[in-house]
């Protein structure tokens, strides 16, 4: 039995009795006008993805901020939808939030504050009293919407899933039967040494919300363990249980585990080998810029915790000291905008840009350019063909707590061909054992390991891929969905026991 199968016989039998509340800051459908009308979109972002045919399965409640030009009039009064359009499977409840709100809840504390602490990331978090005033306005918004279902399932065996830091709160505020309602949440991002976490001034209110929960996941065991430590050193009156990694606080017991994320391998495999696939590899090879022997890969989002600047850094150096590969190969980098709001991240991709323009100047020839700039974000669908085709991908993160990037060109190697490049700061690393491991920051080392990717022979590339390709696909997206899920129940049918 597939992992895939595994999960829905799961979902039919054992949680046929459950029902499912999801609470995440990202919608799974978004309402946009357009001129036709109204057009029903699917948002860019491998969670919300992964967890709709979970959704639809279990026929559960999905709340999140309604995004969307026209979301408030695609919803009824209480900001319900039914989705997916025309299979009507569950319920979405939207939640309006203000511009304010937006400011200092998303762009003010969970990104110009959060982020750039949990990612020790050189950037100051900028640790405003009006930001954090706006994220706790927020999360008990949620909690409210929250407590809105529950009441209507009163009696019910619900699990209530909370995802990521925008949320870190929104457990305290819930208002749940002990007997019948599970309070998870799932950590998408890395948490910190307690020594780094504890220059947060609202860490103990952190700590606080997130203990009211039953289940608390990352991805690799050294954040459970961060998590931990900061427990124990922030929240005296907590009691930290390191072999059974659960902390007890007041009278509730939190799980802290570890559930490393991953990708649908079968279907970006698969993808992968398609006829749509291949014609889309031969049409970018026809095109001047891809017509070189080598292709190099890179798709980071205009982060400066992906380390960019790093990469172009040793792409450089790599273009100085090994000239015979100039106009032999080409680095395409797909680095879609995001956060464009804030200062930083506006000042950091011009940065990128013009990184790539002097490089570009400085190495280029006859029809040829080294780099290949990107600045938009494609589909899957469309990033499938450029990961089968490339010959090497570089995740260079600062600091990540996973890493899909990498599992996606893992999936969609089906030639065998490829090396990975992968930064020892990200999650990933420490799954992909075959991968060839970079210090971002060892710029000569970094440029080293880009001529052993290219120099690699393909007997030794096929190795190291089948073994990336086992592990990826034995632990993908539907493995960690059911792990979880599958703790979940036992936790649940363990406190009822007793």
């Amino acid at each position: 039995m597939s992992a895939k199968e595994r999960l829905y016989s799961f979902l039919e039998t054992k949680l046929a009795d459950y029902d499912l509340i999801l609470v995440s800051n990202r919608q799974p459908y978004e309402h946009r006008y357009s001129s036709k009308g109204i057009d029903c979109i699917t948002p860019a972002g491998g969670l919300t993805a992964a967890l709709d045919p979970v959704m639809q399965a279990t026929k559960g409640v999905w709340i999140a901020w309604g995004s969307g030009t026209a979301d408030r009039d695609a919803a009824n009064e209480e900001g319900h939808v039914k989705v997916p359009p025309g299979k009507d499977l569950y319920l979405l409840h939207r939640l309006w939030l203000t511009k304010q709100d937006l400011k200092d809840y998303y762009y003010g504390f969970s990104n110009q504050v959060m982020w750039p602490l949990f990612h020790n990331a050189f950037g100051r978090p900028s640790f405003k009293h009006s930001f954090w005033r706006g994220y706790e306005r927020v999360n008990k918004k949620f909690a409210v919407a929250v407590n809105k279902e529950l009441q209507q399932r009163k009696g019910r065996n619900t699990i209530v899933w909370i995802q990521d830091y925008q949320l870190a709160l929104c457990s305290e505020w819930i208002q749940r039967d002990y007997e019948t309602t599970m309070l998870l949440h799932f950590w998408h991002i890395p948490w910190p040494s307690s020594e780094l976490f504890g220059i947060c001034p609202w860490r103990q209110e952190l700590l606080r919300g997130l203990l009211h929960n039953d289940i608390v996941g990352f991805h690799i065991r050294e954040y459970v363990y961060n998590f931990l430590r900061s427990v124990e050193r922030y929240l005296p009156e907590a009691e930290v249980d390191y072999r059974n990694r659960h902390v007890v606080y007041k009278n509730n017991i939190t799980h802290i585990r570890e559930y490393p994320i991953s990708v649908d391998f079968d279907y970006i495999n698969h993808a992968a080998r398609s006829r749509k696939t291949v014609d889309r590899i031969k049409h970018l090879r026809s095109n001047m810029r891809f017509q070189f022997p080598i292709i190099g890969l890179g798709v980071d989002r205009m982060d400066y915790t992906k380390g960019i600047i790093e990469k172009l850094k040793s792409l450089a150096v790599f273009l100085k000291k090994y000239k015979h590969y100039r106009k032999k190969f080409v680095y395409v980098l797909v680095a879609p905008p995001s956060r464009s709001r804030i200062d930083l991240y506006r000042r950091v991709g011009y940065s990128i840009q013009n990184m790539v323009s002097d490089i570009n100047y400085d190495f280029q020839a006859a029809e040829w350019q080294p780099i290949v700039f990107m600045h938009e974000n494609l589909p899957l669908d469309e990033l499938i063909a450029y990961y089968r085709m490339a010959d090497f991908l570089i995740v260079s993160s600062l600091h990540d707590g996973m890493n899909l990037v990498a599992k996606e060109y893992v999936a969609a190697q089906v030639d065998q061909k490829g090396v990975l490049l992968i930064s020892e700061f990200t999650g990933a690393a420490k799954e992909m054992k075959d991968a060839l491991i970079i210090n971002p920051f060892d710029t000569e080392q970094f440029a080293r390991r880009i001529g052993e990717a290219i120099r690699m022979p393909l007997r030794e590339r096929r190795v190291r891929m089948q073994k990336l390709q086992d592990y990826v696909a034995k632990h993908d997206i539907y493995h960690w969905l059911y792990t979880i899920l599958a703790d979940a129940l036992d936790i649940s049918t363990e406190r009822k026991l007793f």
